[in-house]
This record gives C-alpha cells, sequence and structure tokens, in this order.
C-alpha cells in the first residue's frame, strides 16, 4: 500500500498539522492543569493549618467550641442584619468563628428558621466564615457536614439559594429555579489573601472587579429601563477602585469582598451593596502614621482639640474621631502633601455618589430612603441623609465642624464589638419613576 504522502501530498499535510495542532492542544491543556494544580498547592501552603480570617474575628472574645462530638449549632439572630442589628450579628459571627477555628470540627448546623431579615454584610460574613472553615478542613485533612434549616420566607429563601451559603457550598440541586434565578441581579467577588499571596503582581484583579461590579449596577438600573451614562461608569469605577485600593494599601491584609443584590420578585425593588475588608481599621492605619507625616499634621489638631476640651470619655474616642476625620476631602495615610497625590478622594466622592441617589429617592418619596452605613473597629457612622457634605468635609453636627462632638445617632460606638477591618453598606430603592439626572444615569 503506498504512502499517503505520494497519493496525496495535501491531504497528507493537512493531516499532519491537524496532528500537531493536536498535539499542541494536549501539552497546553496539561501544562494548564498542572499550572492550576500546582497554584492550588501553593494558595492551600500559604493558608497555613490555620485560618487568619477566623483568628481576626475571634481575637476579642472569650474562647467558643463546638460539643464534645466536634458538631455546631448556629442559630441565626432574628434580624440577621448589619444595618439593622450591628452588634448581635457581628457578636454571633465572632462567636461561630471561635468555634470554626476548633481543630475537630465535623458537623456544622445554621438553623435560618427564625431569620425574618437579612442583609448583604451579614450574608457575605458568614460566607467567608463557611469558605474559611472549608479550606481549612481540607488542608487540615478533615471533612466538615453542613446542614441546616431555610428561612419561612420565600424572599429570604431565595436569598439564601441564590448567594448565600447554598451558593457558598455549590449545592446545585437547591440553587433557584431559572425562572426565578432571571428576576435577580447578583454580584459577588472575594479577593483571598492567601491565593493572593502567590498571585502577589496580579494587579488586574481589582480592574476586572470593578468593571464587573459597574456592568451589576448597571444591570440593576436596567431593570427600570435606565442606564449609567460612560461618563458615570468611568466616575463609579474609579471611586469603587480607589475603596478596593485603600483596603489593600491601608489594612495590611490583601483580603476584601464586594457583593451586590437586587430581587424583582417582589413589589418592592431594593438594591444592596456590600464592601468589606479585614486586617487594620481606619482609625488605626492614621493613629499609626509618624508624627511628620502629611496626614498626620492634618488630623493632630483635631485630637488634640478634643483632648484638651475633655471630649475623650466612655462615650466618646480617639477612634471614632479618627475614622470620621478619615472621611474628609484630601486625608489618606498616603497623601504626602498639598496637591502632591489625590488619594483620599475615593470616599469622599463616593459619598457624594450616594448622597445624590439619596436626594433622587427623597425626591420620589420611595419606601424606607436610601442608607450607608461605614463600620470599622468599633465605630459604626450612618449616613441616612440628615447631614450632608460641605466643602469636602462632613462632621456629622449642625455646625459641619469636626471640633466639635457629632450627633451620637449618627457616630456611634458598637458596644463590646470590634471589627477587623472595614464594611461600607449601601442601601437604596429602584423606581420607575426615579430621574437619576444627578447620578449620571439615563433613561
Amino acid at each position: 500500500m503506498r504512502h499517503l504522502a505520494k497519493v496525496d501530498v495535501p491531504l497528507f499535510l493537512r493531516g499532519k498539522r491537524a496532528n500537531k495542532s493536536d498535539r499542541y492542544e494536549r501539552r497546553l491543556e496539561r501544562a494548564l492543569k498542572k499550572s492550576k494544580r500546582n497554584g492550588h498547592l501553593a494558595a492551600m501552603r500559604a493558608f497555613g493549618t490555620h485560618s487568619a480570617i477566623l483568628g481576626l474575628l475571634s481575637t476579642h472574645l472569650p474562647a467558643a467550641v463546638p460539643d464534645k462530638k466536634g458538631r455546631i449549632k448556629f442559630v441565626v439572630p432574628e434580624k440577621f442584619s448589619v444595618l439593622e442589628n450591628p452588634v448581635e450579628v457581628l457578636r454571633a459571627i465572632m462567636v461561630l468563628a471561635c468555634q470554626l477555628q476548633w481543630p475537630r470540627v465535623r458537623e456544622v448546623h445554621i438553623d435560618m428558621s427564625k431569620m425574618r431579615s437579612y442583609d448583604l454584610a451579614a450574608n457575605g460574613l458568614l460566607d467567608v466564615l463557611v469558605e474559611e472553615a472549608t479550606t481549612k478542613a481540607k488542608r487540615t485533612g478533615h471533612r466538615i457536614r453542613w446542614n441546616g434549616k431555610y428561612p419561612v420566607t420565600p424572599e429570604l429563601r431565595r436569598r439564601v439559594q441564590a448567594m448565600g451559603v447554598i451558593k457558598r457550598l455549590k449545592i446545585f440541586h437547591e440553587y433557584p429555579e431559572p425562572a426565578v434565578a432571571s428576576r435577580l441581579e447578583t454580584f459577588e467577588h472575594r479577593c483571598k489573601n492567601y491565593v493572593r499571596a502567590v498571585r502577589l503582581n496580579d494587579t488586574d484583579e481589582k480592574n476586572r472587579t470593578t468593571q464587573k461590579f459597574v456592568d451589576h449596577v448597571n444591570a440593576c438600573l436596567g431593570r427600570i429601563r435606565k442606564e449609567l451614562i460612560p461618563e458615570a461608569r468611568s466616575v463609579l469605577a474609579k471611586y469603587i477602585g480607589e475603596v478596593i485600593d485603600n483596603a489593600e494599601e491601608h489594612a495590611g491584609m490583601y483580603d476584601w469582598t464586594i457583593q451586590g443584590y437586587l430581587d424583582t420578585n417582589t413589589d418592592d425593588w431594593v438594591c444592596e451593596i456590600c464592601i468589606f475588608n479585614f486586617g487594620k481599621t481606619i482609625a488605626r492605619t492614621l493613629d499609626d502614621l509618624p508624627p511628620g507625616h502629611y496626614a498626620r499634621k492634618y488630623v493632630q489638631p483635631y485630637l488634640d482639640e478634643h483632648e484638651k476640651r475633655g471630649f475623650f470619655s466612655s462615650g466618646w474616642c480617639r477612634e471614632r474621631l479618627l475614622t470620621i476625620i478619615a472621611l474628609q476631602r484630601g486625608v489618606s495615610s498616603k497623601n504626602l502633601g498639598e496637591g502632591v497625590t489625590t488619594r483620599g478622594y475615593g470616599s469622599f466622592e463616593l459619598i457624594t455618589f450616594f448622597m445624590k441617589i439619596q436626594r433622587e429617592c427623597a425626591a420620589v418619596g420611595n419606601f424606607g430612603g436610601a442608607v450607608m452605613n461605614l463600620i470599622s473597629g468599633n465605630t459604626r457612622i450612618v449616613f441616612d441623609g440628615k447631614y450632608a457634605l460641605q466643602d469636602g468635609n462632613i462632621a456629622f453636627n449642625s455646625k459641619n465642624d469636626l471640633h466639635s462632638l457629632p450627633d451620637a445617632q449618627c457616630v456611634t460606638e458598637l458596644q463590646g464589638i470590634s471589627f477587623p477591618g472595614t464594611m461600607l453598606l449601601i442601601k437604596y430603592p429602584l423606581s420607575l419613576k426615579n430621574t437619576a439626572e444627578t447620578s449620571g444615569v439615563k433613561a
């Protein structure tokens, strides 16, 4: 039998090229699998035998352990919402983190049957605990059995299935039905400290995440037949990007989460956004600056004034004052002088952007209005429209003066709780009546 090369040269060459291409694709696939496997192993080594996040969340609480058989029962508070019930929710999360640190956890039961309210912050924190405990178990060669009870209301059940522990544990058969899922707008991304440890040069992660998040916001607006104009898309991406930059550069730990949620299966549509990171608090970042630092020179006179006037007491402290000061325009530990950098404007501009949304919601009489909370350490700051930014400052008092005490309803202490990082929560209603020109939205 004659060789194909002598019978049909073009066919022989095509076959030879195809075989060569197939071999190349197989080699590439094997290399990719090996790279992913090596990357996974490197991340597991970076994780270690203990979770850094579980450790941070349980630092200031007395030890809490599972029962003798390694079982944990986590009964979710009725108001499982950081916006509505921050102290109880954060304490419950921290107690669970203590229990999950135990070396041989065998079973975790999450009972949500009494839950009546739920927000993204509580959801995101619980997600992180589930991920950290699962990774820790795999790293140490153990297995955790997860089970639980759903919330009673269909709305909360949908959220747990679409964004909560069901999604985190990849229980596919419990995901929302396609018809239900099509009426949800969800977004979630977490930069894990142990994964980033082996990808220190992955600077594109922030850019990819911010652009996808802007797409999510646009999709939410699309539900009311509106969209962000190009300039607004760019601006929002910039603001979110700087918030993430702050999380990475100030906190000293590359672990941040951003989530978004909208459920249009209900009559009232409410958008939720949550961004949080672990590591140094806002106040700790400013307080650690050396005396000659530009930002320290800005901060110190306010600290001295409050000390001189005897403001610092059981009801008011340096941490809360520093947290407020950090929100002022141009204040950043990365800002080295007037006009030297543009750092310190992200938080200011994001607050401005949010307050425009707030005004639009109030203009059409939307239920509940819009609200934003910032939590860092034991400080909680409530943005509810009562006080506005004026000339680049917001002091949360009628004089808008940082030398005076703020409104105790807007700047509060989380009694007995200190969140190890910073959390930004935004919640605002959507309405077909909204005319959103001020925030760069067009119909």
